[in-house]
């Protein structure tokens, strides 16, 4: 790329589409450059560059993408924490699903469907069994006080 006199390195916001597509080439293509650590401390953080050029707005431009040790050990903290906050809200969505009780087979397949088409997304895999449960069918018309409902 020839250059036109103008020299600068900035970091491309996240709102450009490009941004997105620069990280995920570079976790595919996984081709790191080792840069060492800014600091001599014993813990400091490592990092890592790749290097492409594309274009953006009809000019082209040399992208680096940077990776952080330091930064992967935060994402991975949150990560975790967040499939274990949605394996616990799951739990609690599918143990009040399990108390419902339905009026028909049907009526329980239906939502069974739309609940698992609800949760699609989430991290884990959800399978799910209907019981049916025959309840003793009712004598049409008004009870007596004196009998139990549905033993007269």
């Amino acid at each position: 790329i020839k250059s036109q006199g103008i020299k600068f390195i900035s970091r491309l916001p996240e709102t450009f589409g490009i941004a997105r597509e620069i990280k995920e080439w570079a976790w595919q293509t996984n081709n790191w450059v080792n840069l060492g650590s800014v600091s001599k401390k014993k813990n400091a953080a490592q990092y890592r560059a790749q290097c492409t050029i594309r274009e953006l707005h009809g000019c082209k431009y040399r992208f680096i993408a940077i990776k952080s040790t330091r930064l992967d050990a935060r994402k991975e903290k949150t990560i975790t924490k967040q499939i274990e906050n949605e394996r616990q809200n799951l739990g609690k969505v599918c143990h009040n699903l399990s108390k419902r009780v339905f009026y028909c087979l049907a009526d329980a397949e239906k939502e069974w469907q739309l609940f698992s088409y609800q949760h699609s997304k989430a991290l884990y895999v959800l399978t799910g069994k209907i019981k049916e449960e025959v309840t003793a069918k009712r004598k049409k018309g008004r009870h007596s006080s004196k009998t139990e409902p549905g033993t007269h």
